[in-house]
């Protein structure tokens, strides 16, 4: 079987669509022996047209026309002929119409990975001024209304991250609307590579606050403290909020405005943290601006040991860019990860899901499809969109409650092996490979 993957980004571009797409090649060609390909725009010179990954083949073509992670790739009509099944991870403007077409031309079986909504400027209501950019709400609004439903019917099958993030999505009321006209559709979530995201021997700092008897009384009803031994994290000098997202208007939705206003809270309260945020982008001068503003100290580092950084309490660092395979350092010395998303557009958290497959507990928004990644109250808590005083309370009770960090990190690494594991994935995706 010879099988083709389309996707608008691709590592070492950060970003969830290119790593579900990266990990889906490698369980596909290295672990299964499936001749695999994989097409993406080439939006700099430096990549190369084409190497070989895991025994994937890469090709980098050059876009006809491309916006932003838009770009229309003429060459897949006659790219696509040789292959059985063509996977295209979606959205991918300019790639799936392509697509389409070219299955029309040479009858092979398409499937259709949806992995987000994109929402106009109009449905950004939770959007922060300072990332507001105008000019793509109509785009957008036209091509789901008219563009979409051409390319569904036109697909053999569709796959979604999550029944929740499905029902509530633009691809749902497509499939409420055109009822039988649906291709059939299968969850099928995103991997995580659980040999490489694993948890270490550690333990948790202590403590610091001025009332720990007042976060006890902030647990959630059934929440229980006891002893719970998981290997993840060496001792850290303070607790450790970390944040792993896109800083660019592009990722606006990722809440970190909502996250420095937390800190400001906690900080007020007396709770002892230090927090990490990596990744990069165009706004990252407005979010240290921001820090610096509430009273946070503000460091820039970038290639630092992470084990050996020094840190005063309430304190941010900027750490930038990280390879995807030296994440797992990062989530093994820390104590919690946030994922404070506001909008609809975020439809799972990839890096929720790795925290849980190293052991670390993590706090994501109550939102279809982000709130289904860690079970709530069992590997991790959920918290109100948009609301800081809500998130600083849910770090409240995980920076000080050691055995219940402990306890909700052992039961996020079970989770991942049973939900996230490329293993259970392959198999999933493999099955649907051979029925279409």
């Amino acid at each position: 079987m010879k099988i083709a993957y389309l996707t608008c980004v691709y590592p070492p571009y950060p970003g969830g669509i290119g790593v579900a797409a990266a990990g889906m090649a490698k369980e596909m060609a290295s672990r299964r022996g499936y001749a695999v390909e994989v097409f993406t725009p080439r939006y700099r010179r430096e990549l190369g047209i084409r190497n070989q990954e895991s025994g994937v083949e890469m090709h980098y073509l050059k876009p006809l026309l491309s916006y932003g992670k838009a770009a229309i790739l003429p060459q897949l009509l006659w790219r696509l002929r040789r292959f059985d099944i063509v996977h295209v991870y979606y959205p991918f403007f300019g790639g799936a119409e392509v697509a389409v077409l070219a299955r029309k031309l040479w009858k092979f079986k398409l499937i259709l990975h949806h992995e987000m909504d994109v929402v106009g400027e109009g449905e950004k209501r939770d959007v922060p001024l300072f990332a507001s950019k105008r000019g793509t709400s109509l785009f957008f609004t036209w091509h789901t209304r008219k563009i979409l439903p051409w390319i569904i019917k036109n697909t053999d099958c569709v796959c979604v991250l999550s029944d929740d993030y499905f029902m509530n999505s633009d691809f749902g009321r497509l499939y409420k609307k055109m009822g039988e006209r649906f291709p059939t559709w299968r969850v099928v979530p995103n991997g995580v590579d659980v040999e490489l995201f694993r948890p270490t021997n550690f333990c948790h700092p202590e403590p610091t606050h001025q009332s720990e008897s007042l976060v006890r009384g902030r647990l959630r009803e059934g929440s229980r403290d006891s002893p719970s031994a998981v290997g993840g994290r060496r001792m850290t000098e303070l607790p450790t909020i970390l944040l792993v997202a896109g800083l660019d208007r592009a990722h606006y939705f990722k809440g970190v405005h909502v996250l420095i206003e937390a800190l400001r809270i906690l900080k007020k309260r007396g709770v002892n943290f230090m927090c990490k945020i990596i990744g990069d982008g165009d706004m990252r001068k407005v979010y240290e601006e921001q820090a610096k503003q509430v009273g946070l100290k503000n460091r820039d580092v970038s290639n630092f040991a992470a084990q050996n950084l020094e840190t005063s309490p309430f304190s941010i660092v900027f750490v930038g860019l990280v390879p995807h395979d030296e994440l797992p350092v990062h989530y093994r010395n820390a104590t919690v990860l946030v994922v404070p998303s506001t909008g609809r557009i975020e439809s799972f958290s990839i890096v929720a899901a790795e925290a849980q497959a190293c052991g670390l507990p993590a706090i994501v928004s109550d939102l279809p499809g982000v709130r289904v990644t860690i079970e709530d109250g069992v590997t991790g808590l959920k918290v109100k969109p948009g609301d800081p005083e809500d998130l600083a309370n849910q770090l409240e009770i995980l920076l000080m409650q050691k055995d219940l960090t402990r306890k909700m990190g052992e039961a996020g690494r079970k989770r991942a092996e049973e939900f996230y594991s490329w293993t259970g994935i392959g198999n999933k995706m493999e099955e649907i490979y051979k029925k279409v």
